[in-house]
């Protein structure tokens, strides 16, 4: 049971990190998308994240959690397990607190509402790397 368990949460865990990874790659590409491409982008290619995302960190989260009941007896993997369960609160966290607003108000613009600060108005940025939209 306990080797099964550990490779699922490991598997989950690479599935979150590989998605917090592909955001971070696709930074410096998306702010050289105009308005129209960047908005594109997000509510469309991107529109499917979330929810997987959600189900993704939530399995692992709770999968943690047992993994840490069912390794009580080995406390180095206890801790590593416990370990896991903080860090993954933690990112749900972030998301909840920082991510969700912004996707919300991303997500909530047209191309005729696009702000003229560009990306960085989603995070009441004052200011971007650039001017506005490419």
């Amino acid at each position: 049971m306990q080797p099964v368990l550990a490779f699922i949460t490991l598997l989950l865990m690479a599935l979150v990190t590989g998605v917090s990874f592909s955001h971070l790659l696709q930074r410096g590409p998306k702010a050289q998308l105009s308005g129209s491409q960047f908005l594109a982008v997000q509510q469309i290619l991107l529109r499917n994240y979330g929810a997987v995302v959600d189900g993704l960190e939530a399995s692992a989260f709770v999968l943690a959690l047992a993994l840490v009941v069912v390794v009580h007896a080995r406390p180095l993997l206890r801790y590593l397990a416990g370990g896991t369960a903080v860090c993954l609160a933690l990112m749900i966290g972030i998301w909840a607190g920082w991510i969700n607003p912004i996707n919300k108000t991303v997500n909530s613009w047209t191309p005729d509402s696009l702000p003229p600060l560009g990306p960085s108005s989603a995070t009441g940025g004052t200011r971007s790397t650039r001017s506005g939209w490419s």
